[in-house]
């Protein structure tokens, strides 16, 4: 899966088919926030970007490109930006350049950690599949090449940037912080380390993992 840079003044790597995707739609959804910030009624609104499975990594790389972008960045800082997506991927690439270009995003005021896990809020439900799909393994095998042709069938949003499999696929991360919706009702935060061992915990099972995806399941 290629890399791609959010294109902005600052770069971070994030996953190329998303990025690639958001240079259409980029200009549009910031001519629309602007106008929105811009009325009068909205002046003293917050600006929360929210989205479910491909929607929420849209959602999160647009949030990452607006805060690089130094004509959009200090007007969302005033507004606490907050990105709340719901079974969405992973999109990030785990390197050390990304994680030192995260960092030159947060505001001087805020320890970096802290300002993205407040302001990038991922909700997934625990035996969700998509969220788990790129960035682990099954095995020693990557899960994303033996879950796709399962997956795809379902979802023409996963069969979008399926032709963009590399070798680097099983190094994508979430970002900020992740939460998990327990069979109980209640809420776990998950540790990306933790994430490694999913498959210990919950058995390989792409049809029945995928009900748990479905908009329905979020609601």
């Amino acid at each position: 899966m290629d890399k791609g840079d959010v294109e902005s003044d600052k770069q971070v790597l994030a996953h190329g088919g998303v990025v690639s995707h958001l240079k259409h739609i980029y200009p549009n959804i910031t001519d629309s926030i602007r106008a929105l910030l811009s009325h009068p009624q909205h002046r003293s609104k917050d600006v929360i970007l929210c989205g479910h499975s491909l929607g929420g990594a849209y959602a999160t790389a647009c949030a990452l490109r607006m805060l690089a972008d130094r004509d959009t960045r200090d007007p969302l800082l005033q507004r606490n930006l907050r990105v709340l997506t719901f079974g969405a991927p992973r999109i990030m690439f785990a390197s050390h350049q990304s994680t030192n270009m995260l960092h030159q995003l947060a505001p001087p005021t805020s320890h970096p950690h802290t300002f993205m896990r407040e302001t990038f809020q991922n909700y997934v439900n625990q035996t969700d599949l998509i969220p788990r799909l790129l960035g682990n393994k099954i095995a020693g095998r990557t899960l994303a090449p033996i879950a796709l042709p399962v997956v795809g069938r379902q979802f023409m949003s996963v069969q979008l940037h399926r032709s963009q499999i590399s070798k680097d696929i099983d190094q994508y991360t979430h970002l900020g912080c992740v939460r998990a919706f327990t069979p109980c009702e209640s809420l776990v935060d998950i540790r990306e380390q933790d994430e490694a061992d999913f498959f210990k915990l919950f058995p390989y099972d792409a049809f029945n993992m995928l009900k748990h995806h479905d908009t329905e399941g979020y609601l």
